[in-house]
């Protein structure tokens, strides 16, 4: 009558269940939406929701949904700040949303029993007398109106509670509330709110706490996850669900606090995460991700197949020559030979036209070539002083550019096939991948056999010696592929290969050094992704293949040629200007073709070109030296005997006394500059040395 209400549960004797008979065989399977991995953290992490009042009261399970974002993910990490985290969607809605935003999650669905309840209270109350009626209603009297507090771990706190109006008492099947107490006397008025049973003297009641009294769901989570949860509460006596998810409960993990633990009070989940928890789901998640193959279960990879054709040998250190190539260097380099070339095309003909002189008799025509001799001498001066300037310009743009003279360096490149693929499945549809190589090489003798090999002796911790052979293979892993992450399903998958990209570096290319004069042989072996990176299976060696150094091949540096071409010339020009500021050079041309003579011999210097020092007295009887030249003085002295010769008769003999003296003064002048000219070239060939030697420095 006052609208409280009890379940009656029909029930029959236990007895065998029939047997099941008539099944179908399965021939198709279904997914179930099964997030895991929050199982297996050590310790594990929840939080509670608060279901009392949503579900019914002998509910003792509800289903659970969670969509599992990724926090790490951008885009996940903008809808959550933006949207997510400030409104709510229900379920199909925000599927949508995170689909139209193309953001990727993961589902776990399951059903969650709700937690086991305990009694937080014990006491029992014997009724000492009959119950009194009193104005309609009936009092007990008990012994006691005390009762216990159990805590948490199961133990007894001591009567340390004391009944009051409100608390409820359970008498066998029956709850009585209690409505009235008289806590002089132990008596209490109580009102029955179910059953039918009826307590007398000597009857006991028991303290009683409803066990529906909450409806509090622990939901476990990871780490490093935005978290939107669903639920549907479950009628158990039809095993029904309701029709529509609840309303969205959201948080991000990293963000929760911990409840109140000792020392850790508000511990972000993020921190605790990383110092206390061991999370065996995520190295499993990790796995997955990763699609590794162990070993045990992969096939061994097929071997490659070389060929000596696909690779040739190829200077690696182009760029050596790139810090003079220039339209500027190349210019002046071209400059510098022609010159070089009118240089030398001069100089002989003006040795020609000297020789010729020899043989001219006529006046007019001797002193005709001599304009020319003289006027391509004057050419020749110039060509030099334009040679020297381009010789400096030439090393200042060296200088400048920093060109080196690196001898060029030689490598054998080029790219194999890679071998088809084995597969995990019969269909050929899961490849094994082959994810590298290792390159084996050697050098050999010109005759294709292999070098005599060394061998070692060494001595073990136990005093014991073993001697090995050195094996004159090199083996060495060539690049490895990489794995990239596939946003469509979260895996990371091996990215394919672009030779032709010249920014890329691929597995199947081998670049090995070689020499002129080298033969390498060489041989490679797969490598795949089973097992992969601590145990991988490998191939068997493919047969090898033998690369020569082509023989014509140039092997020099042009650069490095031109550059001590031009530093040599450079040595040339400071010798030759060191002679021309002493003068050497000058005294050298001063040379002419003595034209009555038949042997072709030269006269070293010309008479006008050689000194006298002429003394005279002034008027005042004070004595003055002149220096002159030979042919002058000579000039006067003819002159004077011409003036002479009509009335004097001049002594022949007087005449070849003064021409022996000038032959003896004009001799000893030769023999003066001739030593002269010897010192100063000896001087010269040791500057030249001392130069040489610093320039190899």
């Amino acid at each position: 009558r006052d609208g409280s209400r009890r379940t009656v549960t029909l029930s029959t004797i236990p007895h065998t269940p029939e047997r099941i008979t008539g099944l179908a065989d399965p021939s198709t399977f279904s997914i179930d939406s099964n997030w895991f991995f929050e199982e297996l953290m050590f310790p594990g992490a929840r939080v509670s929701i608060d279901l009392t009042g949503q579900i019914e009261d002998t509910a003792d399970r509800v289903r659970v949904t969670r969509i599992i974002l990724d926090n790490n993910n951008n885009g996940a990490q903008t809808l959550w700040d933006s949207d997510l985290s400030q409104n709510q969607y229900d379920y199909v809605t925000l599927k949508n949303v995170l689909s139209q935003n193309g953001v990727p999650y993961y589902e776990d669905e399951e059903t969650v029993e709700l937690p086991l309840v305990s009694n937080q209270v014990t006491g029992s109350f014997q009724v000492t007398e009959d119950p009194v009626v009193r104005n309609g209603s009936v009092w007990y009297t008990l012994d006691n109106i005390t009762y216990s507090t159990i805590s948490s771990d199961g133990v007894d706190q001591g009567q340390n509670n004391i009944l009051s109006v409100g608390d409820r008492l359970s008498y066998q099947e029956s709850i009585f509330e209690i409505l009235e107490i008289d806590q002089n006397s132990y008596s209490v008025r109580l009102r029955r709110t179910s059953g039918v049973q009826s307590p007398g003297v000597y009857s006991i009641f028991s303290i009683y706490q409803d066990p529906f009294r909450e409806k509090v769901v622990k939901v476990r989570f990871g780490a490093h996850e935005y978290n939107i949860i669903y639920f549907k509460g479950v009628s158990e006596n039809y095993n029904l669900l309701a029709d529509v998810w609840s309303t969205p409960v959201k948080f991000s993990s990293d963000d929760l606090i911990l409840e109140g633990t000792a020392g850790l009070q508000q511990t972000p989940f993020s921190s605790y995460y990383n110092q206390y928890i061991v999370d065996w789901g995520s190295e499993m998640i990790a796995n997955y991700r990763d699609q590794k193959i162990p070993a045990y279960s992969g096939h061994v990879p097929n071997a490659p197949v070389l060929n000596s054709s696909d690779f040739r040998v190829v200077q690696i250190n182009t760029q050596i020559n790139a810090a003079i190539d220039t339209t500027d260097v190349k210019n002046t380099a071209a400059e510098i030979q022609s010159v070089k070339s009118q240089i030398a095309s001069l100089k002989q003909t003006i040795a020609s036209q000297k020789s010729e002189a020899q043989g001219i008799s006529e006046q007019y025509a001797y002193n005709a070539l001599q304009q020319q001799i003289a006027t391509n001498v004057n050419d020749l001066n110039n060509l030099q002083t334009t040679y020297s300037t381009l010789v400096s310009s030439f090393q200042s743009i060296v200088r400048e550019n920093s060109a080196v003279t690196t001898p060029p360096k030689y490598h054998i490149r080029g790219f194999f096939p890679i071998p088809d693929f084995k597969y995990r499945d019969e269909n050929e549809t899961i490849p094994e991948e082959i994810v590298g190589f290792d390159i084996a090489y050697r050098y050999i003798k010109e005759d294709s056999t292999a070098t005599q090999l060394n061998t070692f002796t060494y001595t073990a911790s136990d005093g014991s010696e073993h001697t090995g052979t050195f094996t004159d293979w090199i083996i060495e892993q060539g690049p490895l592929k990489t794995k990239v992450l596939d946003s469509a399903d979260g895996k990371f998958v091996w990215k394919s290969e672009n030779i032709a990209d010249g920014t890329e570096t691929n597995i199947n290319q081998i670049d090995i050094a070689i020499s002129k004069g080298e033969k390498v042989e060489i041989k490679a072996r797969s490598i795949s992704e089973c097992g992969y990176p601590y145990n991988p299976l490998r191939s068997d060696w493919s047969e090898s293949i033998i690369i020569d150094f082509p023989p014509t091949l140039a092997t020099g540096n042009q650069i490095a040629d031109l550059i001590e071409e031009i530093n040599s010339d450079a040595l040339t020009l400071t010798v030759q200007n060191n002679l021309d500021s002493l003068g050497v050079t000058d005294h050298l041309k001063d040379s002419v073709a003595n034209k009555n003579s038949v042997n072709g011999m030269y006269f070293k210097h010309l008479a006008e070109n050689i000194a006298y020092e002429l003394t005279t007295t002034d008027s005042s009887g004070n004595v003055v030296i002149n220096s002159i030249s030979v042919q002058r003085r000579l000039d006067d002295i003819f002159s004077t005997l011409n003036d002479v010769s009509g009335t004097v008769d001049i002594n022949k003999t007087a005449l070849t006394g003064i021409q022996q003296l000038l032959d003896s003064k004009i001799a000893e002048y030769d023999v003066n500059i001739l030593n002269i000219s010897t010192g100063l070239i000896e001087t010269s060939k040791s500057m030249e040395d001392v130069s040489r030697g610093l320039y190899e420095i």
